[in-house]
């Protein structure tokens, strides 16, 4: 037996016994893995085990390792995918899926030249890919863009394909993400997420009738945080490019 897609790590029954790790040990098949690796050459696998690594430096729970030209792989770091720094890497990442926000969230926050990130695509139930993926992925001048997976592939364990006895599917498809700095006009912008999130939402004050895309689009008012000041913004649509800053009210451009 190989475990299946049961709903075995639902946040229910993680708040009441933790994440089975074992249930997140999935092994990206070679009909997924080996197209995103000859386009973009991965240095990094963020998550992954010995048995399933698929780069030569490879994060797992007990700490980041890289293999050796003869014996056991070195550990080169304490902590696991999520601690090491991704700085400069191409990072191929497919997330334990019974915690996908944290790992979605670092390869936004993290300076990596890519990271190709697999994820199940089930967006409507999942508040993370509202609200980091859906407002971002494939629009003109943004570094991330999204690729739909054709049909549901299915997953390793062990070198075995993971299913039940009616089927080796998963009961839901793919889209691999991929957040691309390499051609980045400025590689030091910063994505503030502690203030865009916490600052009020305006939206169902301004536009009620878009409030059922809460989790999406938010309206923050400029007063709200730095009175005095307007927000200057300038498009350049022929480029796809704009740039935005504050500045004091009374100001002349």
């Amino acid at each position: 037996m190989f475990p299946g897609f049961k709903p075995q790590n639902h946040e229910h029954q993680i708040k009441k016994r933790g994440v089975d790790d074992t249930i997140d040990d999935r092994e990206t098949p070679p009909c997924v893995y080996v197209p995103l690796d000859a386009e973009f050459h991965f240095t990094l696998d963020a998550a992954a085990n010995h048995h399933n690594a698929k780069c030569d430096r490879y994060c797992t729970l007990e700490g980041t390792f890289e293999r050796q030209a003869k014996g056991e792989p070195r550990k080169i770091w304490a902590g696991d995918g999520l601690a090491y720094p991704w700085d400069e890497r191409v990072v191929y990442l497919n997330p334990p899926f019974s915690r996908l926000r944290p790992w979605v969230e670092k390869a936004w926050d993290e300076r990596a030249a890519t990271v190709a990130l697999l994820l199940p695509n089930n967006r409507d139930e999942q508040p993370f890919f509202q609200q980091l993926i859906e407002p971002y992925r494939d629009r003109a001048g943004s570094i991330l863009t999204t690729r739909n997976l054709p049909k549901r592939r299915p997953f390793l364990h062990h070198g075995q394909e993971i299913g039940n006895r009616t089927s080796k599917s998963p009961p839901f498809g793919l889209v691999a993400g991929v957040v691309d700095l390499r051609y980045a006009e400025n590689r030091d912008a910063a994505f503030n997420r502690e203030f865009f999130y916490e600052a009020p939402n305006g939206l169902t004050t301004w536009l009620p009738e878009l409030a059922k895309m809460q989790g999406a689009l938010r309206l923050i008012s400029v007063d709200d945080f730095a009175r005095g000041q307007v927000l200057e913004l300038i498009m350049d649509s022929d480029a796809g490019r704009s740039v935005a800053f504050l500045k004091p009210e009374d100001q002349d451009a």
